[in-house]
């Protein structure tokens, strides 16, 4: 059986482009992309259950997207639990989420610390320990003037500019007081031994030497360069997982696309050539598995007409505010709304539906909160408190502690 699955993303999708008068990513620090596997049989009763939420929430909007669904986020976050429980049980929902400064860390890592030439062999749980080390801390120490430089050189890359960030990461490791600095500079010198081995000829490279340590920048519809695009990495990890989810057999699967204005193309290439880039150093990563046999199908629709997009949609908006929210502890939500979105997060987290690209500072203050709220759970279910009698009673508090407020 055809089995479909609708991408959709929330969080400026955009390459990662630091500048003086935004350093924040216009305030959007995430980038989240939601794939939800749905079959076609099961769309009708979907669209029938979606009806009866919008009228039990006052929801006013024709179409499903977070961004217009005024109190989603708020005193009508039950209908995203409950929307939750009713495709959980009939549909894979896979989510990326992406830290938009840890991204450009763990590429600067990749480029210029750790890149992947001439390595000792290692085992696969040895390198990841290694580059989360590495990438946390870039993220920590790297300024700002650094991560400018950084991205401007991988939209204009040259041997002159690779030679600057080489010089400026290695005298910033040296004035960092840090346990890891000292690794840093063993790995900057590393890779500036190997950019010399590479221009010297004395190995088999086909490309100009420097651009083996910049990330490739692709080019978008306009001819515009760009230079680090995290939608690409969350793609692409993302039809890994499918590869896994499908062992390796991804011929019945389609995948259909919310209308990308911008970046279709890049995708569509990325696509069709997975086949193709599997080679003796594609690896598997947990639920990710990149030695692909052969490749799924890609289109790209407008959501409007896709009841499977629009659920991407709302559930790629909601990660991506919720992730900050449990971050950063911020008090827009009651305690009774706070509880129904770790009810969320957690149900998802234990599923492992969600791939989270953060700093590991991050999700040390995260998977705590997901596995109280799962031990939580299981407590009740052994106690005998069903998890749909268990999740009514969190839908009450919110409507009672709505009602308190008026």
């Amino acid at each position: 059986m055809d089995k479909k699955f609708y991408i959709d993303e929330s969080g400026n999708t955009g390459d990662l482009v630091v500048t003086e008068e935004d350093a924040d990513f216009s305030s959007q620090e995430y980038f989240t992309l939601a794939c939800i596997g749905l079959n076609d049989s099961s769309l009708p009763d979907l669209e029938s259950f979606i009806k009866e939420l919008k009228l039990k929430y006052k929801i006013q909007s024709p179409e499903l997207k977070f961004s217009k669904m005024k109190g989603i986020f708020g005193k009508k976050i039950g209908f995203i639990l409950e929307l939750l429980k009713f495709i959980e049980e009939s549909c894979d929902i896979l989510i990326e989420v992406v830290d938009k400064k840890y991204f450009l860390s763990t590429t600067i890592v990749n480029c210029l610390i750790n890149p992947p030439y001439f390595q000792p062999y290692m085992n696969q749980d040895t390198r990841k320990s290694i580059h989360l080390d590495l990438s946390q801390w870039v993220y920590d120490h790297v300024t700002k003037e650094f991560l400018i430089k950084f991205t401007d050189i991988s939209r204009n890359p040259s041997e002159e500019g690779l030679r600057e960030l080489f010089d400026d990461l290695l005298a910033l490791a040296k004035e960092t007081e840090d346990p890891l600095s000292d690794t840093i500079c063993l790995g900057v010198e590393e890779s500036i031994d190997d950019f010399k081995l590479i221009k010297n000829g004395k190995t088999q490279f086909d490309r100009d030497a420097y651009t083996y340590f910049l990330p490739l920048p692709d080019v978008n519809k306009r001819g515009q360069l760009i230079g680090v695009l995290p939608y690409i990495s969350s793609f692409y990890n993302l039809h890994a997982r499918l590869n896994h989810l499908f062992k390796r057999d991804l011929s019945e699967v389609s995948i259909i696309h919310d209308n990308q204005s911008h970046f279709d193309e890049i995708l569509k290439y990325y696509h069709r050539s997975a086949v193709e880039n599997t080679n003796e150093t594609s690896m598997t990563f947990d639920n990710a598995d990149f030695i692909f046999l052969n490749t799924s199908s890609l289109q790209f629709q407008d959501d409007k007409g896709s009841i499977g997009l629009q659920v991407a949609d709302l559930f790629a908006g909601f990660l991506n505010k919720s992730i900050p929210h449990l971050i950063h502890k911020n008090e827009t939500l009651t305690d009774a709304e706070d509880a129904v979105l770790q009810r969320v997060m957690a149900g998802l987290y234990y599923q492992k539906a969600i791939n989270f690209v953060l700093p590991n500072k991050q999700n040390k203050k995260l998977f705590p909160i997901f596995d109280r709220m799962v031990s939580f759970m299981l407590m009740r279910s052994f106690a005998g408190v069903s998890v749909d009698k268990a999740d009514n009673s969190l839908l009450e508090n919110v409507a009672t502690q709505s009602i308190r407020k008026v």
